[in-house]
């Protein structure tokens, strides 16, 4: 009776025992597997930032060599205008000279300005 009514007791409690530790395992390995997919999930997200920050550097680069080459053709430019500039003016003098002389030997001092 008695003897067997306690070892009965035990059983169960060892069973429940038993049962907990399958639940509390099983809890374990659940919380493991979605630790391991937000892992998974946070590589891929940090793999995509650092190809994007590639990306995002590659065309920086590229928009200041752009940059550079537009100054660089400003900077030619400008020296083309200031040579056309003073080309042009240096003709304009040899213009007047030569109409000055043509003036003179003509005799008609009238055309020295205009």
């Amino acid at each position: 009776g008695l003897g067997m009514w306690a070892e009965e007791q035990r059983r169960q409690e060892i069973d429940k025992i038993e049962r907990d530790k399958r639940r509390q395992a099983d809890n374990v390995q659940d919380e493991l597997e979605r630790l391991k997919q937000e892992l998974d999930t946070s590589k891929k997200t940090q793999s995509a930032a650092v190809s994007r920050a590639k990306n995002l550097e590659r065309d920086c680069k590229d928009l200041r060599d752009k940059i550079q080459v537009l100054l660089t053709k400003t900077d030619n430019d400008d020296g083309l205008i200031q040579a056309l500039q003073t080309e042009m003016q240096n003709m304009m003098k040899r213009n007047k000279e030569d109409k000055r002389r043509r003036a003179e030997a003509e005799g008609t001092p009238g055309e020295l300005e205009e």
